[in-house]
């Protein structure tokens, strides 16, 4: 489906859901231009001053 896609135009989300001690997960979606889910994404993040 994402090589079908070819050069049309996608739409990328991304969020964060939570943040605490130092950690917080993020969620990422690309969607087609007829609303096909083409990739999604998923991980936890570890943040350090």
């Amino acid at each position: 489906m994402l090589r079908a896609q070819g050069d049309r135009h996608v739409l990328g989300t991304a969020r964060a859901l939570n943040f605490r001690n130092g950690y917080f997960d993020q969620s990422a979606e690309v969607w087609s231009d007829d609303w096909q889910l083409l990739a999604s994404s998923h991980q936890l993040v570890y943040y350090r001053e």
